[in-house]
C-alpha cells in the first residue's frame, strides 16, 4: 500500500491539514481590517462546517469567500454591535481598578461580570450566523439563547476566541 496515494488515509489526512491552514490564512488575511473580524469568524465556521460534511465536494475556502460576501452586511453591523459592550465593560473595569488601586471591591467585580458576559455573547453571534442567515436583531436574541441554553459551551467558545488578545494584552501590559 502506498502511502501517497490520493485515496489513502495519510494523503486523506494532509488534504485536511491542508484546507484548515488554507482557511485560517484566509481567515487571518480577511481579520486585517478590524471590523471585519465577525464576518470572518461566521465564514471561517461555514468553511469549517463544509470541510467535515463528507457529501460536500465543494471547496472550503471558495465557501469562505461566497460567506463572507454574504453575510458581509449583516454579521459585521450585528457583530459591531455586540462588541460595543464589551469596550465599555472593559473601560470601566480598567477605570474601576485604577480608582480603587486594586482589583477589589463591588464596582470592580460588577465590571468583570458584565464584562465576561458581554464577551461570551458577542462571541456566539458569528458561530449563530455561520448556521442561520437572518437578521441583526435575530442574530442578538439568538445568541443570547444560545447563551442561557449551552453556557459550558459558550465560555469554552469564548476561551478559545479571546485568549489570544487577552495574552497579548497581558503581555503589552
Amino acid at each position: 500500500m502506498n502511502i501517497f496515494n490520493y485515496e489513502s488515509k495519510f494523503s486523506q489526512v494532509l488534504m485536511f491539514v491542508a484546507d484548515l491552514v488554507i482557511l485560517n490564512l484566509c481567515f487571518v488575511l480577511c481579520c486585517l481590517p478590524v471590523f471585519t473580524i465577525g464576518a470572518a469568524q461566521a465564514a471561517l465556521y461555514s468553511g469549517i462546517r463544509t470541510l467535515l460534511d463528507p457529501e460536500t465536494d465543494e471547496k472550503p475556502r471558495r465557501i469562505f469567500f461566497k460567506e463572507f460576501r454574504n453575510g458581509f452586511k449583516s454579521i459585521t453591523g450585528a457583530w459591531a454591535v455586540g462588541l460595543l459592550p464589551v469596550i465599555f465593560f472593559s473601560v470601566m473595569t480598567i477605570l474601576c481598578t485604577a480608582l480603587a488601586q486594586s482589583m477589589k471591591g463591588a464596582p470592580v467585580v460588577l465590571c468583570l461580570v458584565g464584562l465576561a458576559v458581554s464577551m461570551v455573547w458577542s462571541s456566539q453571534i458569528p458561530l449563530f450566523h455561520a448556521r442561520f442567515s437572518c437578521t441583526a436583531r435575530q442574530l442578538w436574541r439568538n445568541s443570547a439563547i444560545l447563551v442561557i441554553l449551552h453556557p459550558l459551551r459558550s465560555i469554552l467558545v469564548t476561551v478559545l476566541l479571546w485568549l489570544p488578545l487577552a495574552l497579548a494584552l497581558w503581555n503589552t501590559f
